[in-house]
């Protein structure tokens, strides 16, 4: 049994590789690397600089997805993190863009906001995102903790 989060790759001819937690996974954490492997720890997807992606439902097909995410990458540069509502239309996808990575740490690219049902995350530009562990922290630059007074969650009921 692995401990912690682990990204494997549940079929050998795509790039797309799941996240686990203790062995479990609903397939809907996913990351991307451009250099195949079986699999990778956080550490390893923060420093090989792939793309975390989070999937609203399972995939239809993963070789078709896969194709989808290398051509949309071979475009957008510094996407660390897509979140991905329908697997078809690229044009709804919303990223998260890293500039000025260093060890563990990097700033957000430009604002991005995460709609999750009722409620949005707006993630403002320049933000430090950090690798503690087994988590990704987005902070303020200022104190280190949590998210800035800029960063906002609104809700849509």
């Amino acid at each position: 049994m692995t401990k912690g989060l682990v990204f494997k790759q549940p079929d050998s001819n795509v790039q797309l590789l799941f996240a686990y937690y203790n062995d479990h996974s609903n397939h809907r954490i996913a990351y991307y690397q451009s250099t195949a492997a079986s699999s990778v720890t956080l550490a390893e997807a923060w420093t090989n600089k792939g793309c975390c992606i989070f999937l609203k439902n399972e995939l239809w097909s993963l070789s078709a997805f896969t194709a989808k995410v290398q051509t949309f990458l071979s475009t957008h540069t510094h996407i660390r993190f897509i979140w991905v509502v329908d697997p078809t239309n690229t044009s709804t996808w919303v990223t998260l863009s890293f500039q000025g990575q260093s060890g563990s740490t990097a700033f957000t690219s430009a604002k991005t906001t995460v709609d999750h049902r009722n409620i949005s995350l707006s993630i403002p530009a320049g933000l430090t995102v950090t690798r503690d562990s087994d988590q990704f922290r987005i902070a303020n630059v200022q104190n280190g903790i949590g998210l800035s007074a800029n960063s906002e969650y609104t809700s849509s009921w």
